[in-house]
């Protein structure tokens, strides 16, 4: 049995070896070298040595590797999602420290020079991060069911779209201040104002 600071700090461990497996995988996507791929298995290793944790636990990312390469070398698309979706939101998880392994995954993925928009069904089928009552949510519910998924709670999909259709899209689209969840502020905030 150990106390709360150790197992806070094996996450911390945990979450460091995160990285640099991250930073070790996307290296071996561009330079499947044997150094590269005897780093990138060294650290998943490491990393699922690290027992227990606060809020995590073991990983088993070493047993899993060689499918998970397999995957992304042929292109497939939920892996590569997955995989990205991994690395963005352990940004803050595990505090990926080198932001460019996101950018530098796309590009090697099937949505280079695609705006990616998670659309999480979470529980009760409620999207947490679209406004379900919206026209554009209700687009995003009918072009799953048109690619033959059905909606249903727990599900996560990826929606891409092309970078410069988007832009074409929000260039002339109107952007609206409707108010700020701080009340002292009565108009909308410029950039980079806190």
């Amino acid at each position: 049995m150990t106390d709360g600071c150790c197992e806070v700090a094996r996450d911390q461990e945990r979450g460091e070896g995160m990285n640099e497996f991250y930073v070790a995988l996307t290296n071996y996507l561009e330079n499947s070298s044997h150094e590269n791929q005897s780093a990138m298995n060294a650290i998943a290793k490491a990393t699922d040595e690290v027992r227990g944790g606060y809020f995590g636990g073991q990983t088993n990312i070493s047993g899993k590797l060689e499918r998970k390469l397999q995957e992304l070398k042929n292109g497939n698309r939920t892996s590569w999602a997955r995989t990205l979706l991994e690395v963005h939101e352990n940004r803050y998880e595990f505090g990926i420290y080198d932001n460019n392994i996101y950018e530098r995954l796309k590009k090697m993925s099937p949505y280079n020079g695609k705006i990616i928009l998670l659309v999480d069904y979470g529980c009760n089928g409620r999207k947490s991060n679209i406004d379900e009552t919206t026209e554009f949510s209700k687009e995003i519910d009918k072009r799953i069911e048109s690619a033959g998924m059905r909606i249903h709670d727990g599900d996560n999909y990826i929606v891409s779209v092309d970078e410069k259709k988007l832009a074409e899209f929000l260039g002339e689209s109107a952007v609206d201040w409707v108010h700020c969840g701080i009340n002292s502020f009565r108009g909308p905030r410029k950039p980079n104002e806190d």
